[in-house]
């Protein structure tokens, strides 16, 4: 088996999230092996992969953004009728 070389090693954001993937604690106590780049297949399946996390944080963020965007409206609704309330025109009624 040949030894990769420099250029057919992985790229370092690669190499720091593989090692996170096996447990390893930096991408320098990798093995030689795993430190090579992967196939065409392989990378394309990762890719998919990555695009179908990053489509759901998406849709995660934006339901919770638009949940907190209704609880800041609910809120200052909340705060207008207790300022209305607490005016010096309601305080004599």
């Amino acid at each position: 088996m040949t030894k990769p070389s420099m250029k057919d090693e992985r790229p370092p954001a690669e190499l720091v999230a593989l090692a996170a993937w096996v447990n390893v604690s930096s991408p320098e106590n990798l093995p030689k092996k795993m430190r090579a780049r992967s196939d065409p297949s392989t990378m394309a399946a990762w890719q998919r992969v990555s695009e179908a996390l990053i489509q759901y944080q998406n849709q995660t963020l934006a339901a919770e953004r638009d949940a907190l965007k209704a609880e800041v409206e609910r809120l200052q609704k909340e705060l207008q009728f207790m300022r209305a309330r607490m005016s010096p025109e309601n305080y004599f009624d």
